[in-house]
């Protein structure tokens, strides 16, 4: 039987806590300042051991990023409910005099970008309106810093690709706009750029199994029923793929 496991990460400039539940196939995820009651998000898992395994990686993924494991945590203060979609890389807003954490994208990613003339290794925190962001995805705009008003083109297989530009915020794509476009299915879709002036966005899935290179992806801005997702190439590719 799994037994809770409580975590805590406190830097001088952020103290949090983050505690993780498993009961057969569904995870239960509680995380937030220390001294709150926190928030808890839920997620079902096709079987126990793709529960166990995802658990396990989010463990690693703590401990990579400062966390400490402590004793069980106090009972007094129950939680506040507020279920939400999960991923399995959770929820970020971290400040930006904290350290660096440990990276989850591949170094590639970062050469590319940076030989595309942007800022790698900055620090950004993520826009106030983003309630909710993986961390991989989190990291790609915190991270990595594009140069104002820089656009690029792109030839990705049989693909012209004009004006892709990473300068807007990172946004989480609605749920009833993934519902009406095909190919959505099981995925849970972050915006990180656009092209052609913004009439397509540029995304990541917070579901990718590879986050270190996810997949991107490419929709209308405003798609209409029956519109499919483009699906492209790893990120690292597609970066390799821009010309000015």
């Amino acid at each position: 039987m799994f037994a809770k496991r409580r975590f805590e990460f406190d830097d001088g400039h952020s103290s949090k806590f983050w505690e993780i539940d498993l009961k057969a196939n569904r995870q239960t995820v509680r995380y937030g300042k220390l001294g709150t009651a926190g928030r808890i998000m839920e997620k079902r898992f096709s079987s126990k051991e793709a529960a166990r395994a995802a658990v396990a990686k989010l463990i690693r993924e703590k401990l990579k990023k400062g966390y400490r494991e402590v004793t069980r945590a106090p009972t007094k203060n129950k939680p506040t409910s507020r279920r939400a979609r999960a991923t399995t890389s959770g929820t970020v807003r971290r400040a930006s005099n904290s350290p660096l954490p440990a990276r989850l994208l591949d170094e590639a990613i970062y050469r590319e970008a940076g030989n595309k003339g942007a800022r790698v290794n900055q620090r950004r925190e993520l826009p106030r309106s983003v309630k909710r962001c993986p961390d991989f995805i989190a990291e790609f705009y915190e991270n990595i810093v594009w140069p104002k008003g820089k656009v690029f083109d792109a030839i990705i297989g049989d693909n012209e690709l004009y004006s892709v530009s990473f300068e807007g915020p990172v946004q989480e794509v609605p749920h009833e706009i993934v519902q009406v476009i095909a190919g959505c299915k099981g995925k849970d879709l972050f915006g990180v750029g656009s092209q052609e002036g913004g009439n397509k966005i540029l995304l990541l899935d917070g579901n990718d199994k590879n986050m270190s290179d996810p997949t991107v992806y490419e929709v209308d801005h405003h798609p209409e029923p029956g519109d499919r997702l483009e699906k492209y190439c790893k990120l690292s590719k597609f970066l390799r793929c821009l010309e000015n």
